[in-house]
């Protein structure tokens, strides 16, 4: 059957969680090649990804991709974004 959109988020959320934050970015290139289209919870997947190890540009990066697709960020998104921060101990840019 054809993979949706739910199912690739759902296979990056458990890559998110087993902590094999490389296979995110292929993950949504697969997604595209296979013309399915990344939603904001796919974004806020990446996002998260990146967040979780203190990676403040990727997470800045796939916030850009985000919006350049013409996606709203979401509160998650925010949160996940400031998440970033924190753990960078750059609590100045949450402002």
């Amino acid at each position: 059957g054809v993979a949706s959109t739910e199912l690739y988020n759902l296979m990056l959320h458990a890559c998110c969680q087993a902590g094999d934050i490389d296979k995110v970015g292929a993950q949504i290139a697969r997604m595209e090649r296979h013309s399915v289209a990344p939603n904001a919870t796919t974004f806020n997947s990446a996002i998260n990804a990146c967040a979780s190890v203190g990676d403040v540009e990727g997470a800045e990066s796939w916030f850009a991709r985000m919006t350049e697709r013409g996606l709203e960020p979401t509160l998650v998104t925010y949160g996940t974004i400031c998440k970033a921060f924190a753990k960078r101990g750059l609590v100045k840019r949450i402002e």
